[in-house]
């Protein structure tokens, strides 16, 4: 999920950046995005911000028909607000490539709808074919790595460090 967020203030950051010219527009809606308390509420919660993800790229990507397609095909086919888009979409590519467009949302709708139909079937017949049968079969215990525990808490912690100290730079030289 964190990854789709930073995927979302990348691409608001470059929509600021290509579209408007502006980069300081593109931050201010990464600021404004992560501040709203929807995004702090929902922030472990990839299914609501996978789609919003490929939805902000498919507005960066808004003078490429097919790869705006693609991008809004597979947040259609991940969940059910995108689609609702659909309409908009192919009425503001009316006359300049509609056609392209709609086709490319409907084949990668349609490529996302059947992987989550093959997962899905996997995930059950997986469950059905490796159930534990007795309660006495118990699968062999594994225990953590210390170093990997501290790895995985270190790095991350040091980025956000680095992160901080830069933007208390960049406050302090305005």
């Amino acid at each position: 999920a964190m990854v789709c967020h930073a995927a979302v203030v990348l691409g608001l950051l470059m929509i600021g950046w290509r579209h408007f010219g502006d980069l300081t527009a593109g931050v201010a809606a990464g600021a404004l995005y992560l501040l709203v308390p929807y995004t702090a509420y929902n922030i472990g919660q990839v299914h609501h911000v996978w789609p919003t993800a490929f939805l902000v790229w498919a507005v960066f990507c808004y003078r490429r028909p097919v790869l705006a397609g693609w991008l809004l095909g597979v947040a259609a086919g991940s969940a059910v607000f995108p689609a609702l888009l659909f309409p908009l979409w192919v009425s503001f590519f009316s006359r300049r490539g509609a056609m392209r467009f709609a086709l490319a949302f409907v084949a990668a709708s349609a490529i996302s709808v059947g992987i989550t139909a093959l997962v899905f079937f996997l995930l059950v017949l997986f469950s059905v074919l490796y159930y534990r049968r007795s309660d006495d079969q118990v699968p062999p215990q594994y225990h953590g790595s210390m170093l990997l525990e501290i790895s995985w808490t270190a790095i991350p912690t040091v980025i956000c460090l680095v992160i901080f100290a830069w933007g208390v730079k960049v406050y302090a030289e305005l």
